[in-house]
């Protein structure tokens, strides 16, 4: 038994030392961790910031990025291991630590995309064990679903989700002299499920960047909607905004000249045949 302890792998002996550091907050953040080799090796990289290593918020980041291709070449047996990246990724982030208002949105957004995994594998998990019946009839089958059982699957989602984000597909069966037969015809989600996954998933890592720009396009657009047309249009026009400023006596007068111009420009509110129909005969 000494003798086999000399067999020890070479890498598994370069990873003692690694170890050995691990302790206080390093060693607490990675018991939550399934991989806690790799979870160790990450904060202790962070603690190196010359050699450029991923924050926990960039590694979340990278793990969402592939988390949609993760989802379509999944099964059931194996969506807890191809989801275990993201899983470890969220953990290791503390949201206490967060400075900025965008990064506690990535991260609440992260978490409720953690959330609806679960529920969608749920869903999945219960929807074959509990949700489906078979029937045969000589060589032929038939597969029928229990919609008591998925509907509730269906409303965890959306809760999950936050909103109403899949609309469950149950229809009542009608009788032959109406009314309902008290059963509902319904089908599996799961796919609609995973894509709101996928969805939200892509709106989430649009950059920061665009998403203020987008933001300040949309502020500017309703300012100008509550301005004046001349108002509007000195502010598409900054060098006649500045002259306008700096003469408002002449500016007042180009601004009623301008005025005019529009109006002559626009087209008729009336056309002839609406004038026809509002016209008195009884007059003539």
């Amino acid at each position: 038994m000494f003798r086999a302890s000399w067999l020890t792998p070479l890498p598994l002996l370069l990873c003692i030392p690694v170890y050995a550091q691990v302790k206080g907050k390093i060693y607490k953040e990675c018991l939550k961790a399934a991989d806690y080799k790799g979870c160790v090796q990450i904060l202790m990289q962070d603690q190196h910031p010359s050699e450029g290593k991923q924050s926990p918020l960039a590694q979340l980041r990278s793990s969402l990025q592939v988390l949609p291709s993760r989802l379509d070449s999944t099964n059931l047996r194996d969506y807890s291991s191809n989801m275990q990246q993201f899983r470890d990724a969220i953990s290791l982030v503390d949201a206490a630590a967060l400075k900025t208002d965008w990064d506690r949105t990535f991260y609440a957004g992260a978490l409720r995309i953690h959330r609806m995994l679960d529920a969608l594998q749920s869903a999945w998990s219960t929807r074959i064990y509990q949700g489906t019946s078979h029937t045969y009839s000589g060589s032929s089958s038939s597969t029928y679903y229990r919609c008591s059982i998925l509907k509730p699957l269906v409303e965890n989602f959306n809760y999950a989700a936050g909103r109403n984000a899949v609309v469950y597909n149950g229809t009542p069966q009608k009788g032959l002299f109406g009314g309902n037969l008290g059963f509902d015809r319904c089908s599996p989600q799961e796919d609609e499920m995973a894509s709101v996954i996928k969805t939200d998933i892509a709106e989430l890592l649009v950059d920061p960047a665009i998403v203020k720009a987008k933001q300040e396009r949309d502020r500017r657009e309703k300012e100008l909607e509550r301005m004046s047309a001349w108002n509007r249009h000195l502010e598409k026009n900054p060098s006649l905004k500045a002259w306008a400023k700096a003469n408002p006596s002449a500016a007042k007068a180009a601004q009623e000249k301008w005025e005019a111009e529009q109006r002559q420009s626009e087209p008729a509110k009336t056309s002839p045949g609406s004038y026809y129909k509002t016209f008195d005969f009884n007059k003539l």
